[in-house]
């Protein structure tokens, strides 16, 4: 009924955002962990839908096996071990080898709605009625940002006409989104016939394949 109505109960559109520190001892906004508290109705209604979403994934397989984030039976530890059996291996044998450690800053709120998750989404068989419905929840969404004093003012996510975005972690949607906007790179370097040229300092290109290798 949700779905095809377009309609929910307004206790859906509430959220209270709690800031959680990253950095300990640091008062800069960046360090801030924003974690998100919904309606557990709503949170229920998305969970519902995307693990049916994950079952056509799986079936069709539209997502990479290279995307390590948020995925049933994927965790970083597989990745982990690859990484160190390349190193190894290179050690072993006197070979070059190069690897990557960043934390993915604003993850959950860089990429756009439109350009961002939406197009991953469609990307990936999400039906346009649940994307439609997502739509009017992150623009319509009241935000009450938790501090030591109660809460502040309403906000929103995102203006009306905007394209800006964030998901919020804790959230059931997040995650999904997250994958859905990051696969497009994965699934071309994955079918990538003889890998990937990549720049890795000023002066040298490496070729990569498989395995994020």
């Amino acid at each position: 009924a949700v779905i095809r109505t377009g309609l929910c109960s307004d206790t859906w559109l509430d959220e209270i955002l709690l800031t959680i520190p990253k950095v300990e001892g640091s008062n800069r906004l960046l360090d801030v962990r924003p974690i998100g508290i919904i309606a557990v109705f709503r949170n229920a209604f998305f969970g519902i839908q995307y693990s049916g979403v994950k079952d056509t994934w799986e079936d069709l397989r539209l997502v990479a096996m290279t995307q390590y984030g948020a995925q049933r039976g994927i965790g970083t530890m597989e990745f982990r071990l690859q990484q160190m059996t390349v190193f190894e291996h290179c050690y072993i044998y006197d070979e070059e080898v190069g690897g990557g450690n960043e934390d993915k800053e604003k993850a959950y709120c860089r990429p756009s709605v439109t350009a961002g998750y939406c197009m991953g989404m469609l990307r990936l068989a999400v039906c346009d009625k649940l994307l439609w419905f997502e739509l009017k929840i992150v623009k319509t969404s009241r935000i009450r940002v938790r501090f030591a004093y109660g809460f502040s003012p309403v906000v929103s996510k995102t203006n009306l006409g905007s394209c800006g975005f964030g998901a919020a972690q804790g959230s059931e949607e997040g995650p999904d989104r997250y994958v859905a906007f990051e696969d497009v790179i994965n699934t071309w370097w994955e079918h990538a016939e003889m890998g990937v040229l990549v720049q890795v300092s000023e002066y040298k290109w490496v070729w990569f394949k498989g395995g994020g290798f």
